[in-house]
């Protein structure tokens, strides 16, 4: 497979930001997010070639036309990171233009597309173009998100993306997303159009001048150190084994598990069955992320903007690792987070984002090896948005 990057620009807003709307300052539950080393978030969405009397072929241009308009809405996406707040001097998004040599059911039936290491990153964009190098050598500023839009020869699509977890958490960049995908498509009308919120998140947690950064190791370090490499495996559970998996995954705390408790008291089983390093008095840690937005009293606006998100983590004793038990610790450390999160409030939420934060990276450094993390997109939205060009695949 070969791509070949036949355009690079930076697509900025369709009309200025107002100077009132210069300077944004983040959240607390962004402030503690560092941004060196930058996490990076990767994503692609698969679309299938558009039928011959479809009436919107695929235009580029007016893709980049919708962009240009959604970050007008989106203005700080726009903008330069700083560690606290946001230049938001409309600099704008890479957005990379390829040309695939094979069609798109070539690469998803490939065997090798998840096994030969770089295939599939030939899909996305430089990473490092998020990146803005001062003269020492060193990340002065971010950018929020790069994109690259790829176009195979069957006329299929591929948009893969990165994203910084500064401002934009899961919700955050489907809220993005969903706005430019109904532009393009033109099935919304301008008052119709999902609507950032930029503002609730730092009502809900106010900006502190003595927030600090998290400490989080870089992954990219720890990979060299231990002279590891980063796998990416695709698994289908089809409803038949999952009905099956449901069934040996329950118990008596937790009579009828769902598919995502099911599936992720499977990966952690299966993970502690294939580590060589666990021994059975070891413990072992699995954290998830949590939504706050619809779980706080009031609830936040569905498509508030930030990292409002936290985390629930479960433990176990190797020894006593079954599926049953497994999948009763995540559910209970997940309805407790749920009770904690209604609690949260001005002082008291900010102070809970923190501890919460720290326990997680705590539980991770503690347990190494040992400790799993996983975050479901199931539900979310990202496989029904619509660009107007073609079937999500």
């Amino acid at each position: 497979m070969e791509v070949k990057v036949i355009s690079r620009e930076l697509v900025k807003p369709s009309s200025p930001t107002p100077s009132h709307l210069k300077n944004y300052t983040f959240s607390y539950v962004d402030q503690i997010v560092p941004i060196s080393p930058p996490l990076q978030t990767p994503a692609i969405i698969f679309y299938t070639a558009i039928s011959q009397t479809q009436e919107q072929p695929l235009d580029i241009t007016w893709l980049k036309t919708c962009l240009s308009q959604t970050l007008t809405r989106f203005y700080p996406l726009a903008g330069r990171i700083k560690q606290s707040t946001i230049d938001c001097n409309d600099e704008g998004i890479p957005v990379f233009e390829t040309r695939v040599n094979c069609p798109l059911s070539t690469v998803l039936n490939s065997p090798v597309l998840f096994k030969h290491e770089g295939l599939l990153q030939k899909l996305f964009p430089p990473s490092e173009s998020l990146c803005i190098i001062n003269k020492q050598q060193e990340i002065s500023e971010l950018a929020h998100i790069c994109i690259q839009i790829n176009v195979f020869t069957c006329g299929g699509v591929a948009i893969a993306w990165y994203d910084i977890h500064k401002l934009t958490d899961g919700i955050s960049a489907l809220t993005f997303f969903k706005h430019w995908a109904s532009l393009a498509s033109r099935s919304s009308d301008e008052n119709k159009l999902i609507q950032p919120d930029f503002g609730a998140g730092i009502t809900a947690f106010p900006p502190s001048a003595t927030a600090q950064p998290l400490l989080i190791v870089n992954e990219e370090d720890q990979v060299k150190q231990h002279h590891c490499s980063v796998v990416v495996k695709s698994f289908i559970f089809r409803d038949a084994a999952l009905s099956k998996l449901k069934l040996k995954a329950a118990s008596h705390q937790v009579l009828h598990p769902s598919r995502f408790l099911a599936v992720s008291g499977f990966i952690w089983e299966q993970a502690l069955l294939a580590s060589k390093t666990c021994q059975k008095d070891d413990k072992t840690v699995f954290t998830l992320n949590i939504n706050v937005r619809p779980r706080m009293k009031p609830p936040l606006p569905e498509f508030s903007i930030g990292n409002l998100i936290t985390h629930a983590v479960a433990s176990a004793q190797v020894k006593v690792a079954t599926l049953p038990e497994l999948v009763a610790n995540i559910h209970t450390q997940v309805c407790q987070k749920k009770e904690e999160i209604e609690e949260y409030e001005g002082e008291k939420g900010v102070k809970a984002i923190r501890e919460n934060a720290e326990k997680f990276l705590k539980s991770c450094s503690d347990n190494q090896d040992k400790a799993y993390k996983i975050t479901s997109w199931c539900n979310v939205g990202f496989s029904d948005l619509d660009f107007g060009f073609g079937r999500e695949a």
